[in-house]
């Protein structure tokens, strides 16, 4: 559990630091950028994402499981990695190719050279093994490696695009960034391997359980990459600068989800292996209800401040993404928990065909849903996509794990938080509707949510669901004075009474 905690800090630690660079920079870019320069970037990338996907196909999920089951061996780890690596290096150079016969025979001429600029994006996909890392659990050096870089491509960012003219520049920074965080990798790979050249089939086996993983990534890519394409395509690449400004907030809030489910996911693979299944479900109720908590705190804060927020950080031509921002923050609470269900249960249990067909089933309603309401609603459309598949997703799961897992009891649990979600989301409205509009009122309301959601949280759990709240406080928060909750006897009650139930 120790090395469980400081890996979650690492990685956590490295998604906050991003999303904190994101909104450091998002501001400079989309003024210097424009809502234009914003959605080319953003529908470049898009396409280039295909062919990155194409190489790395479902090694996050399927490398990450296959190394922790390992990891205690270190000649079944060398043997396993490099089996996997030999299929992914194979593969990237196919897709490689297959980018540049697309960028010199099929893209449109005026995107050619942003094509081009991000070929060492492309190429980082060859070269990228962080599901190595991840296998182990060795979150410490991935996130001081990609740190650093990150951090050096920001101070490039500021210094180097000054105009709408240096999106050439832009391009460059972030294809190089890209390229050398994965890179930067392969520095302490021989200090956890020894060199094995494995035979054909040996690689050739880990393929068909990529190519499956791989199905729901290309269908997540649908609803989240396949969107911006759509938009651009149905609508203008200007609803797209809309679109990606808004998104960009709404992703960064879902790392967190990410965060905890990519460090959670080996750990428990470990524990499935070691037969620990009811600890498992424990970490998996615990896990749930926390990420509920911050869930729907999430979505209404979104909600409040969203229409205030984007005009004020992206610039006054990106009003509209405030609005934006405000229908997709729905989608948080969603795939907070399908995060949580699938590190926790779908991928360590190996439950690959309910996985495969919830992200397929989300993606073939969110193709019909932006064909059908982009063209109408414009970006918009495109965020009615998007919650349809996430649904369609989370109900899928969802029925998947109510065999084995109470999934009521968790629903039950997460929806306490609603109702000091929605009076916290009235508060800092009202807030809002009574200041001026400006950078410290927004600071404020900000403010002003994160102290109230969490009291009215409390609040209402010791109302509703005392021994719950007990629980969770000496479990996890224990730090913060036991008599917060009642002393030491109403403690010990909580705890016994969860471990009856």
């Amino acid at each position: 559990m120790g090395k469980l905690k400081h890996n979650l800090i690492y990685h956590l630690s490295y998604m906050i630091l991003t999303f904190i660079l994101s909104l450091a920079t998002a501001p400079y870019l989309s003024r210097v950028l424009g809502v234009d320069g914003t959605g080319i970037y953003s529908y470049v990338f898009s396409v280039a994402y295909y062919f990155y996907i194409a190489t790395i196909l479902g090694l996050t999920n399927y490398g990450n499981r296959a190394i922790a089951k390992v990891r205690n061996d270190r000649q079944k780890v060398s043997k396993t990695f490099w089996s996997i690596y030999f299929m992914q290096l194979t593969i990237g150079l196919v897709a490689l190719a297959a980018y540049l016969i697309y960028i010199f025979f099929i893209a449109e001429a005026n995107f050619k050279l942003y094509y081009i600029l991000f070929i060492p994006y492309v190429v980082s996909a060859v070269i990228d093994i962080n599901w190595f890392y991840f296998g182990l659990s060795d979150f410490k050096f991935t996130t001081i490696r990609s740190t650093v870089i990150k951090l050096i491509s920001v101070i490039c960012a500021f210094a180097f695009v000054k105009t709408k003219d240096d999106l050439v520049v832009y391009f460059i920074i972030m294809g190089s960034t890209y390229f050398f965080i994965s890179a930067s990798l392969w520095a302490r790979v021989k200090k956890n391997v020894d060199f094995y050249f494995p035979k054909f089939r040996e690689s050739l086996v880990h393929l068909k359980p990529n190519l499956i993983l791989f199905i729901p990534i290309f269908a997540v890519s649908v609803y989240m990459v396949m969107d911006k394409i759509m938009i651009k395509e149905l609508s203008s690449i200007t609803q797209n600068g809309y679109y990606e400004n808004a998104d960009k907030i709404v992703a960064k809030v879902l790392t967190v989800f990410s965060a905890v489910a990519t460090v959670m996911m080996p750990s428990v693979s470990n524990m499935v292996a070691q037969g620990k299944k009811d600890e498992i479900k424990a970490l998996l109720r615990d896990t749930m209800q926390i990420s509920m908590f911050l869930g729907v705190g999430m979505t209404f804060g979104l909600v409040a401040v969203g229409r205030t927020f984007a005009p004020i950080f992206f610039g006054a031509e990106f009003q509209e993404a405030g609005v934006l921002i405000q229908l997709l923050s729905v989608i948080i609470v969603f795939s907070g928990w399908k995060a949580v269900l699938r590190s926790q249960y779908i991928i360590p249990y190996e439950k690959d065909k309910a996985y495969v067909i919830s992200l397929v089933a989300g993606a073939v309603m969110n193709v019909i849903f932006n064909y059908h309401f982009i063209p109408i609603y414009r970006a918009r459309g495109a965020v009615i996509g998007t919650i349809a598949a996430e649904v369609t997703g989370f109900v899928i799961q969802t029925a998947a794990a109510a065999g084995d897992i109470d999934v009521w009891r968790m629903m039950r649990e997460g929806a306490i938080f609603v109702l000091p979600g929605a009076l916290m989301a009235v508060v800092v409205t009202l807030f809002l509707h009574l200041c001026n509009n400006g950078v410290f009122t927004l600071c404020c309301a900000i403010l002003i949510g994160a102290v109230v959601y969490p009291v009215f949280a409390v609040l209402t759990m010791r109302v509703c669901d005392k021994d719950r709240l007990a629980y969770l406080h000496q479990r996890y928060f224990a730090f913060v004075g036991r008599k917060t909750f009642g002393g030491n006897d109403s403690l010990d009650a909580a705890k016994t009474g969860e471990l009856k139930k």
